[in-house]
């Protein structure tokens, strides 16, 4: 399983975060409208240029209007598929 080291961009409305695997792929989390959708692309990707094209998860876990997701329940979301490293929003 890949790990990710991450940072929390945005805290609600959307919850997103960006960061690198160990690998040095680039990840981007975004939970926004209930809807939890990670990326990781490929070495030396932009982030701009993978969203929505390398989900490793895009699902519905909350209601239409949720924005708001924690850094734990994001580990649980992920579990199996991620190990987050993280870091708070700065």
């Amino acid at each position: 399983m890949k790990k990710a080291r991450l940072r929390q961009t945005c805290s609600g409305s959307p919850s997103q975060w960006e960061g690198w695997t160990d690998k040095h792929e680039p990840v981007y989390i975004r939970y926004r409208w209930g809807y939890l959708t990670v990326a990781v692309g490929k070495v030396g990707q932009e982030i701009e240029e993978m969203y929505g094209e390398d989900n490793i998860v895009s699902k519905r876990i909350g209601g239409e209007f949720d924005g708001v997701l924690s850094f734990e329940e994001l580990k649980k979301q992920l579990e199996g598929k991620l190990d987050l490293i993280g870091e708070r929003m700065t």
